[in-house]
């Protein structure tokens, strides 16, 4: 009879463990499909930033037509701090906690559901578009080979320099 005890408690506690596992793994795969990239915020800043905020001459220098340029910044510096939302300007403006409050034409401000949606993004890291994949970083591009680089001696960017094999010998 205690062998059978014994063979139902561990049977309980595999049952308890493997649900456990389940739920912190669709818990964790939730919060990573919630973290909002650009083309999340691509649509907000469209269709309530972008008819200042871009062309030629937009205001305060700070184009939102891209994520390149909305991680660039304005004439001012950084408006997106990845990371934190507490020290982006952009969140500031669109909350009010600074001036001039954004958008310049409101009220209306920007709905609740969209100033959280740039939140989040900010707080997730100010990610790309997934396309792009989430391992590119703004403010670090990729070293690449040009014109320029290519007439330089030495080994050039996105290369491995190997020893010969008389080296090896």
């Amino acid at each position: 009879m205690r062998h059978v005890e014994t063979v139902c408690i561990s049977f309980v506690v595999l049952l308890c463990v493997a649900f456990t596992h389940i739920g912190l793994s669709s818990s964790i795969q939730a919060q990573q499909k919630a973290a909002p990239n650009y083309a999340d915020v691509a649509s907000v800043f469209n269709q309530h930033c972008v008819m200042c905020h871009a062309g030629p001459r937009p205001a305060y220098g700070l184009r939102l037509d891209s994520y390149e340029n909305t991680m660039a910044g304005s004439r001012n510096g950084r408006m997106v701090v990845p990371g934190s939302p507490e020290k982006s300007e952009l969140l500031k403006r669109i909350r009010g906690a600074s001036r001039p409050r954004m958008p310049m034409n409101g009220p209306p401000w920007l709905s609740d559901n969209d100033a959280k949606l740039i939140e989040n993004w900010i707080a997730a890291g100010a990610l790309p578009d997934a396309a792009a994949g989430s391992s590119l970083h703004p403010f670090s591009p990729a070293p690449s080979r040009t014109a320029a680089t290519a007439a330089l001696p030495g080994p050039q960017p996105n290369t491995l320099s190997l020893p010969s094999d008389k080296h090896l010998m």
